[in-house]
């Protein structure tokens, strides 16, 4: 998130690791706009104060940030077809 700054950045996933990694996440306020997941539990709720949306999330987002560490590949993978025109980090694949 440090090299992100200027960008409009959504997390996608709001579970246990986003969850972890919170009071991490809370220092970047600047940037980070929003959650998104594919659970349809979890969207519409809010996280940080801030709201989870379905994919591709608010057009105003210019980075997808995804928050997941055993499945990280395979989300990366739906993410880059799910936001479309969208940068989308792997925070351990670009580590």
């Amino acid at each position: 998130l440090d090299s992100l700054r200027g960008e409009r950045v959504v997390i996608h996933g709001v579970g246990k690791h986003t969850q972890e990694l919170a009071h991490v996440i809370a220092g970047y306020a600047d940037r980070v706009v929003g959650f998104c997941d594919d659970d349809a539990q979890r969207q519409g709720s809010t996280l940080l104060g801030l709201p989870v949306w379905s994919p591709p999330g608010p057009q105003t987002a210019t980075t997808v940030v995804v928050s997941s560490w055993i499945h990280e590949e395979e989300i990366v993978a739906r993410a880059t077809r799910a936001y479309p025109g969208k940068r989308v980090i792997g925070i351990y694949r670009s580590a």
